[in-house]
């Protein structure tokens, strides 16, 4: 079932303000032309709201989440509406400067200075003069070199597994929500969740190629049906996945209420 056709009125009549019913007939229907910046959002398009809908219909009012690549404190960010309606969780930034930034103004947050990878170690990381564009790809570096973004500085920063993060942090538990943007290594982090003790509720990453019309939503299914996931909807830029079961219990409650 499609994520816009099961909307509970309470939710709808709490966005009707901002048009996110909008968004989400839009995503559901493979459009996207009109999703746009709105008011209240700190997300490139919207997703944060979408994220805290996805965990009303899953009654979960303050979810906990990962945010690997979190690259600001609100701007662009996916998680920072979260953590202002109480919500906490674990912010992964590479850029010490962004991750400074990130930690002065997320204190009751856990603030990591690092990137996730294959294996614990030192890797090279591309700091962009957009620093958005950064990364540990060297080849997703020098593809995003033109006259308008230049390579800034290559630094060497520590690099943790993904299990080791939520053993160590987290004491085996996956947070709730998992935020995923790393431009290029996307895919690895997720192939990685199978070694993972337990598995995030809901996934937000971006499936779009930056600047192109291409995506790669089919390889990311790929990896994540798997493991219990269904895609939920897109919005020409990230993908939203949710666990089945859990989304389908969802639905089946929501239904029952209502007899």
């Amino acid at each position: 079932m499609k994520f816009s056709s099961f909307i509970p009125a309470s939710i709808k009549r709490r966005i009707k303000a901002t048009k996110l019913y909008d968004i989400y007939v839009i995503c559901a229907r493979g459009g996207g032309g009109r999703i746009a910046y709105y008011q209240g959002s700190y997300s490139q398009k919207g997703e944060d709201c979408i994220i805290l809908s996805i965990f009303d219909c899953l009654d979960i009012e303050k979810p906990s989440y990962i945010d690997i690549g979190a690259n600001h404190p609100y701007s662009l960010s996916n998680t920072a509406l979260l953590y202002e309606r109480g919500s906490r969780g674990i912010n992964i930034e590479p850029n010490p400067i962004l991750s400074r930034e990130i930690e002065y103004v997320r204190k009751e947050d856990i603030n990591i200075t690092a990137g996730i990878g294959e294996n614990d170690s030192i890797m090279p990381f591309y700091v962009m003069s957009n620093y958005t564009l950064s990364t540990f790809s060297k080849q997703e570096a020098e593809a995003r070199v033109n006259k308008d973004c230049k390579i800034k500085e290559i630094i060497n920063v520590s690099v943790k597994t993904l299990k080791s993060i939520i053993n160590e942090y987290c004491g085996g538990v996956f947070p709730d929500f998992m935020s995923l943007d790393t431009e290029g290594l996307d895919e690895i982090i997720l192939r990685s969740l199978k070694d993972c003790p337990s598995l995030p509720k809901v996934i937000c990453t971006e499936t779009w190629e930056y600047g192109l019309r291409e995506n790669h939503i089919p390889e990311i299914c790929a990896i994540l049906e798997p493991l219990g996931y269904m895609l939920l909807l897109d919005n020409k830029l990230n993908s939203f996945f949710v666990m089945r079961d859990l989304w389908e219990k969802a639905i089946t409650n929501r239904k029952t209420r209502k007899l």
